[in-house]
């Protein structure tokens, strides 16, 4: 006799922040949450990233493909994701910014956002010839370039850089980087002087991130904060 199935999941709706996509989805059960728990427990950066991914995808029902997610896509329905499944707020703990005392504050998931501009000018110009499409890293990308949360060093911007270009135009063609070798793009990138440079880098230092202003008042020293949180793993 074959033992009976403890839930019919609800399903519920999230929309993919980068194309507008409208997404159902269902709460992670228990063997998803053993496998996030034992991601984080690998304190492998790599490891843990990659579950959060294989998680979200095992849980959405329709056809999505994670190569094409953003690594703010990502973070940002995972959270939409854990809000359903372990609980709509978060207790997290944020240090005063004037006298450094941790103190326990409660977010409700549900009112963190990404922020897109659609305004944001894809298509760069590198000299008066040559122009760059470019695009947003996948998170897979971002995995593989061994990016975590927080600000890119110079070595990791270089590293993502390849997966932001997504084609060169000249006057007289267009080049998609995914039919260059990944040498030749790199020394195409290598030939940019500085000024060219920064134009990329500007792109994605701007990019969209999970972020949220909390506002709260010192339960030591009273003093008023009001602090940006960003990164997924600030609101777990």
């Amino acid at each position: 006799m074959a033992l009976p199935k403890l839930n019919n999941a609800p399903s519920y709706e999230m929309i993919i922040p980068s194309s507008g996509k409208k997404v159902r989805y269902r709460p992670f059960l228990v063997k998803e949450q053993k496998s996030l728990m034992l991601a984080a427990e690998s304190n492998d950066n790599k490891v843990m990233f990659r579950s959060v991914l294989d998680i979200l995808v095992q849980c959405i029902d329709d056809k999505i493909y994670e190569s094409q997610l953003a690594a703010f896509d990502v973070e940002y329905m995972f959270l939409q994701l854990r809000s359903k499944s372990v609980g709509e707020s978060s207790d997290i703990s944020i240090k005063c910014d004037q006298c450094s005392h941790a103190n326990d504050i409660k977010i409700q998931l549900d009112t963190i956002k990404v922020e897109i501009d659609n305004n944001v000018e894809k298509k760069i110009s590198i000299t008066d010839d040559i122009k760059v499409q470019l695009k947003y890293p996948s998170y897979i990308d971002m995995i593989e370039s061994g990016i975590g949360e927080g600000e890119l060093n110079s070595d990791q911007m270089f590293n993502i850089m390849h997966s932001c270009i997504e084609y060169v135009e000249t006057p007289d063609e267009r080049i998609d980087m995914k039919d260059v070798e990944k040498k030749e793009v790199t020394e195409f990138i290598e030939s940019m002087n500085t000024e060219q440079f920064k134009l990329l880098q500007d792109f994605l230092t701007t990019m969209p991130r999970l972020n949220h202003t909390v506002k709260f008042k010192c339960t030591q020293c009273e003093h008023d904060n009001e602090i940006l949180v960003e990164g997924i793993s600030n609101f777990l």
